[in-house]
């Protein structure tokens, strides 16, 4: 089994050292800078569990030297990638390609390198057009928050030095393939987050149900881990704890692998006061027409549209759309293949042959909807676990049933 990471890499800037108390000379080279609260004892635990570290910065070529040497972290990094030496500045693939190779990286590893950076512009779109894992260090607002595209939207985001070391370690957790993860994670945060995970009604043939969930707290506004959109405070009624549950399958009756997902927004005493869902790429508020909530307890109801599993706050969305719905799941069972979505591109192989087994598979579980939605399935707290453990699995599990149609 590989490990999840193999290497990171690290911007400079408002990622190890804190912009706003650099002092420069007349060539604007930091002689000195103060650095992000908590960071240096994180560098030097990385270095002390074995991971290759790495500077990959827009910088004069001192800068890095001068502030690494001032805190006593300059003999952690084995490589620093520098703009002005490399003659690349980012997003330009060649300055993180520098440092990937002075690492000795594959490029069938780049997905186990982690990019941390504050610049969605620079840091998170060069990691993403080589496939590192990339994450958003949202320690501050100097920079755009916002993606303005797909290559832009970080893999994952935190917003403290704390936050780092939860992320590594959640992606250090090794997950057997032939079974999900469970029982992971923190316990006081699954407890909140199974106190408000969806209710979901199936239909009554439904062949396919979720196998494991992967969660998400939010308490500001930031980019979804998992989902290309931005968890934001706008309309919605005022909230202070959003939760993302990221839910998996492994089959869709379209094609190999599933994630849906539903966001419960709560108040400042935890009361359930927003909710929203995911559907065919998009997603949609799961309140009623007369402004409620459709709940049971404090668990929030969802409708999954049989065998797609595109959520809806209620069954009459399908039933409009009835010919679709059917036609969906008996006349295009097995029509996709495998879905290979952004993130997993270097991990999931993608062949005729692979997709023609995934074919044949799921034809085999073609049904006729009812229509009717008497199936309940609550997620239990053993089935949720932190995102970035799911999302480790993610590719595993899906090259997993790959080996077991081959075979």
């Amino acid at each position: 089994m590989k490990k999840n990471l193999v290497a990171i890499l690290f911007d400079l800037g408002d990622t190890i050292m804190d912009e706003g108390t650099e002092v420069k000379d007349a060539g604007e080279t930091t002689l000195s800078a103060e650095l992000i609260p908590g960071m240096a004892d994180v560098l030097r635990w990385l270095h002390a569990q074995g991971y290759p570290l790495a500077i990959v910065a827009d910088a004069r070529p001192d800068t890095p030297l001068n502030v690494l040497k001032q805190h006593g972290l300059l003999e952690l990094f084995d490589c620093r990638s520098i703009s002005e030496t490399v003659g690349a500045e980012k997003p330009d693939t060649r300055l993180f390609l520098h440092a990937l190779q002075t690492l000795h990286i594959s490029e069938d590893d780049y997905p186990r390198v982690m990019m941390i950076g504050n610049n969605l512009e620079r840091d998170i779109a060069g990691a993403n057009r080589l496939g590192l894992r990339s994450v958003y260090f949202h320690v501050n607002d100097r920079r755009r928050s916002i993606p303005m595209n797909r290559l832009e939207a970080p893999r994952h985001t935190i917003t403290s030095a704390q936050e780092l070391l939860d992320l590594v370690a959640a992606l250090a957790v090794e997950v057997a393939a032939d079974q999900p993860p469970h029982d992971l994670g923190k316990p006081e945060e699954r407890e909140l987050v199974a106190a408000f995970a969806p209710l979901i009604r199936f239909d009554e043939a439904e062949p396919f149900l979720p196998l494991a969930v992967g969660y998400t707290i939010f308490k500001r506004e930031d980019p979804s881990p998992s989902f290309f959109r931005r968890i934001q405070r706008d309309w919605r009624p005022a909230w202070a704890t959003a939760i993302e549950y990221a839910i998996w399958w492994d089959w869709d009756i379209g094609h190999l692998y599933e994630l849906e997902h539903v966001w419960t927004y709560l108040d400042e005493t935890n009361r359930l006061v927003w909710v929203e869902a995911s559907s065919h790429g998009g997603y949609a508020s799961m309140i009623l027409e007369d402004g409620t909530i459709p709940c049971d307890g404090t668990h929030p109801i969802v409708y999954s549209q049989p065998g797609k599993h595109a959520f809806s706050p209620t069954p009459h969305w399908f039933t409009m759309f009835r010919d679709l719905v059917c036609q969906a799941a008996l006349d295009y069972a097995g029509a996709e293949g495998v879905l290979i979505k952004e993130q997993y591109v270097r991990q999931i192989p993608d062949t005729p042959e692979i997709n023609a087994r995934v074919g044949e598979w799921l034809r085999c579980k073609a049904f006729t909807p009812t229509l009717k939605f008497y199936r309940q399935f609550q997620i239990r707290p053993d089935q949720l676990v932190p995102w970035p453990i799911l999302d480790a699995w993610i590719p595993a599990r899906v090259n997993w049933w790959i080996d077991q149609l081959r075979a």
